[in-house]
């Protein structure tokens, strides 16, 4: 499998593999409230060209493969060394079917 975004097919993991902080467990979310973490995550950064492409390129390909009985959960990474990312999962069938990486203003 080639990944070219910030968005992965995960087929055969459930929500509670992901490798989640342990003091964030990840929480599930109504779409307009994914969106809004989305739009608060972009806002937070300088690129407005970078913006459009997350929005256009990930975030919506994300929400449009959406299914009406599928699930949104926000999880916040463990970290590698001292950097945690957050992100979106999406959870069919308590499958992971599609991850969302937020995008970070410090990288």
């Amino acid at each position: 499998m080639k990944v070219t975004s910030h968005t992965s097919r995960a087929s055969f993991v459930g929500v509670e593999q992901l490798p989640v902080s342990t003091e964030a467990r990840p929480r599930p979310l109504s779409d307009d409230d994914a969106e809004a973490i989305v739009l608060d995550a972009l806002e937070l950064l300088g690129d407005a060209s970078f913006k459009q492409v997350f929005w256009d390129n990930r975030w919506r390909p994300f929400i449009d493969s959406k299914r009406t009985l599928d699930q949104i959960w926000l999880f916040e990474t463990s970290g590698y060394g001292l950097s945690k990312r957050r992100g979106l999962a999406l959870e069919r069938n308590g499958y992971v079917v599609s991850i969302l990486v937020l995008p970070d203003p410090l990288q």
